[in-house]
């Protein structure tokens, strides 16, 4: 059996795959398999894929048609022998040592959960996340002050910080012990996973090092809202359910999040795309209810004038990383700006 199963999705990512198999191959653990799971690719990636394999046996290619994210993840884990688990997606790397120093704090203190830092890089700058900061200025909890810690320790903000899958290592009898799951969609798929991963959780622990590295894609033009996006909703529904059936107290708060991200996708629409936003606020209606509908209409007309469709240049902050925002006619694209270099 070995050490650590990693599960990575592959969907037409020819351009970086190369890169984030190579960290993979070169950890300094070598106990490992590589579940990689082909999810319907028409480039080149089930070629790169194939010739990994074909010069190291700790590959295990998985093809399936196109099913999503979500449903590629899950077949991972049916596939994986490891005693632990680690997702890496497939345009992003993992630094060389992170297996081995990962596997070693899981195995000392036997947690269920590892939680550890990551880097946020674009093609101009890397951005040095720390779990120990966010902590502090966002639920004022001190990592470092106990071996373990479980969402119950902390407040409401908590399920906010802990968003993503990549930067925690699981014990898998934890997961199939809880059947922890993501939601079978090709947007938003990760949510429940996240979210049962936190609340089932009775041993997480921290490691302050930055072992990810999560790459901010330096495509100049905004993607274009398809039919796959509405899949989010399912996924959505899916995390409400949950809330509502074990965390009835939370409720209010999740929801609250969830009208915040639908604002956001809203944002990102053409305004002269009049089908898609008829249906995409229907979709919101159905999911939310009248009241809480209500309140994703605030947020609109509040967040979205007219005139930033039309024609604006505003500067933007994604996740640390600074761009500038110019629209033409419900048209956006995004161009990255140089950080400072203090002198």
């Amino acid at each position: 059996m070995p050490k650590v199963s990693i599960i990575v999705p592959v969907y037409n990512v020819e351009k970086y795959l190369q890169r984030c198999l190579e960290s993979l191959v070169n950890q300094t653990l070598a106990d490992l398999e590589f579940i990689c799971i082909n999810d319907g690719s028409t480039d080149a990636s089930l070629e790169i894929l194939n010739k990994y394999a074909e010069k190291d046996p700790r590959f295990v290619i998985i093809n399936q048609k196109n099913q999503s994210s979500g449903a590629a993840r899950n077949n991972g884990l049916k596939y994986a022998k490891g005693k632990y688990i680690a997702y890496v997606d497939p345009d992003d790397w993992i630094e060389l040592d992170a297996m081995e120093v990962l596997y070693k704090k899981a195995e000392e203190t036997n947690a269920e959960v590892v939680l550890f830092n990551f880097n946020i890089v674009s093609d101009m700058s890397t951005i040095h996340f720390s779990y120990l900061d966010a902590f502090k200025a966002n639920v004022s909890y001190d990592l470092n002050s106990t071996s373990f810690f479980k969402y119950r320790d902390m407040g409401e903000n908590v399920f906010k910080i802990l968003a993503g899958i990549w930067d925690k290592f699981y014990r898998k009898d934890f997961l199939e012990k809880h059947n922890i799951h993501f939601s079978p969609t090709y947007r938003s798929d990760d949510g429940l996973f996240v979210l049962m991963v936190v609340y089932y959780a009775e041993k997480m622990c921290y490691l302050n090092k930055n072992l990810y590295n999560y790459y901010m894609r330096s495509d100049s033009t905004m993607s274009k809202f398809t039919p796959k996006h509405f899949t989010s909703f399912d996924a959505k529904r899916d995390v409400i359910d949950f809330v509502k059936t074990y965390m009835p107290d939370w409720q209010s708060v999740y929801i609250e999040g969830i009208i915040i991200g639908l604002v956001n996708a809203y944002k990102g629409l053409q305004f002269w795309d009049f089908c898609t936003r008829r249906k995409y606020n229907k979709k919101c209606s159905e999911l939310l209810g009248e009241n809480d509908y209500k309140k994703y209409l605030q947020h609109i007309r509040k967040e979205r004038p007219l005139w930033k469709d039309m024609c604006s240049i505003q500067r933007v902050n994604d996740r640390g990383i600074r761009y500038k925002k110019i629209s033409v006619l419900g048209y956006s694209f995004k161009i990255e700006k140089r950080p400072k270099i203090k002198k």
